[in-house]
């Protein structure tokens, strides 16, 4: 893997991880201390 390969990697599993915290809100996820998320 070049260096630009690493870094496209590395911002789509960023990408990845901000789907999964925006549907985490989407479906009223709740925090540790039970309140809603992005609410």
């Amino acid at each position: 893997l070049t260096g630009a390969n690493l870094q496209q990697a590395s911002l789509l599993k960023a990408k990845m991880r901000g789907a999964k915290l925006d549907e985490a809100k989407l479906t009223g996820a709740r925090m540790p201390d039970g309140s809603r998320y992005g609410k």
